[in-house]
């Protein structure tokens, strides 16, 4: 799925560079001197490109947006599995404190029997 994604921003990127490169040469070719109505005419196909520049611009804008929002969102999994992770390790180190102090109390518990037995024994 991320590969997809992947490929299409990278589509979308190269179309809308494509684009933008196209409308600004068409834009430079108006720039030419003649008649009031040929001056009329280029500054309105001028104003047409200059549109379709800024729609172009306002797209890589949005897909520039799109992937900073993946790469936080990125982080923020990335940021979560590590705290996952300590969580789990944290977990993990608690039980075995537990563990090792449910044996201490039987290991003093055995000792203590042993050490009675021991005491009271008419074998000593």
């Amino acid at each position: 799925m991320a590969e997809i994604e992947r490929e299409s921003r990278q589509q979308r990127l190269k179309d809308n560079l494509i684009a933008l490169q196209q409308r600004y040469g068409e834009l430079l070719k108006t720039a030419q001197m003649g008649s009031a109505v040929q001056q009329e005419m280029r500054d309105f196909q001028s104003s047409v490109l200059s549109a379709g520049m800024l729609e172009s611009i306002e797209n890589l804008s949005t897909l520039v947006s799109d992937l900073r929002r993946t790469a936080l969102l990125q982080h923020n999994s990335t940021a979560d599995e590590v705290m996952a992770l300590k969580e789990q390790y944290v977990n993990h180190e608690r039980q075995g404190d537990r563990a090792l102090q449910q044996m201490q109390a039987e290991m003093q518990a055995a000792l203590s029997e042993l050490e009675e037995a021991y005491y009271s024994s008419p074998y000593r």
